[in-house]
């Protein structure tokens, strides 16, 4: 039950696009019918200055690095098992 708990805990961290763009659209569908020109907008992160890019470069990054060091750590426990 406490790593459930911890687990969750952590999964508040890691960067949600749906529950941004939820969150966004709440809050623009408050302001959708103001005049004012200077009426606050949320975007979410991947919205600004094209950082869908840079996002979706990042995450392809972190599973290459992971399997990366999966099968090097594989390799090295198949080569230091058969050599000792």
């Amino acid at each position: 039950m406490a790593d459930r708990v911890k687990m969750e805990q952590n999964e508040r961290w890691i960067y949600n696009d749906i529950e941004a763009s939820k969150i966004a659209n709440e809050f623009n569908s408050q302001y959708s019918h103001s005049t004012d020109e200077y009426a606050p907008k949320m975007v979410t992160l991947k919205q600004q200055n094209d950082l869908k890019t840079s996002l979706d470069v990042a995450e392809s990054f972190n599973a290459i690095f992971i399997f990366i060091f999966i099968k090097c750590h594989t390799l090295y426990d198949t080569v230091f098992i058969k050599v000792h």
